[in-house]
């Protein structure tokens, strides 16, 4: 095991690419704890977040409502946490991205998200891009990887299922 935290960063444009990605991960043995996924809650994203309501909150609110409404594939990962972040938007979050995010108190000030996106190990000089890219609406997803060889494969496997803007990186120094 590698000390050093790996994670793999890219963007979906849609949903479809997405759950085809995630259904490869889990093939290839990546396990669903290791999966973030974070999106607008408004605008929605081609219905990722149909049904779901937009909470203006003042904490973190788990969304209660049925895993079908995210999808099956995404459903399955982690219940879904919405979060509006002040002068950025109302996300949903999935998976260990979330915590960051609390941890951080994104929720509570402007430039939260910036400041999770650090935390979580993205690099500063990828952080503003990727804020833009998630404010347009894409789909941001992230894996964590325990080993340089699961990075690499799932790089591999992220680019053959339609991610762009990839990024993997090691203790938020980019590969």
């Amino acid at each position: 095991m590698s000390a050093k935290p790996m994670t793999v960063f890219c963007f979906f444009p849609h949903r479809t690419s997405l759950e085809h990605a995630v259904s490869a991960l889990q093939l290839a043995g990546f396990r669903d704890e290791d999966i973030s996924v974070l999106f607008q809650a408004e605008p929605l994203v081609e219905g990722l977040a149909a049904g779901i309501p937009a909470m203006g909150v003042e904490e973190p609110v788990p969304y209660s409502g049925s895993a079908s409404v995210i999808g099956p594939m995404l459903g399955r990962l982690a219940e879904p946490l919405t979060m509006s972040i002040p002068g950025e938007g109302t996300f949903q979050i999935i998976g260990p991205l979330a915590s960051t995010l609390v941890s951080v108190g994104a929720f509570h000030k402007p430039g939260g998200l910036v400041e999770a996106l650090l935390a979580s190990g993205l690099p500063e000089n990828e952080v503003n891009q990727y804020r833009i890219r998630i404010k347009k609406g894409d789909i941001l997803f992230c894996i964590n990887c325990p080993l340089l060889s699961h990075l690499r494969k799932a790089e591999v496997l992220l680019e053959s299922t339609g991610a762009e803007s990839i990024c993997a990186t090691r203790n938020g120094v980019s590969e």
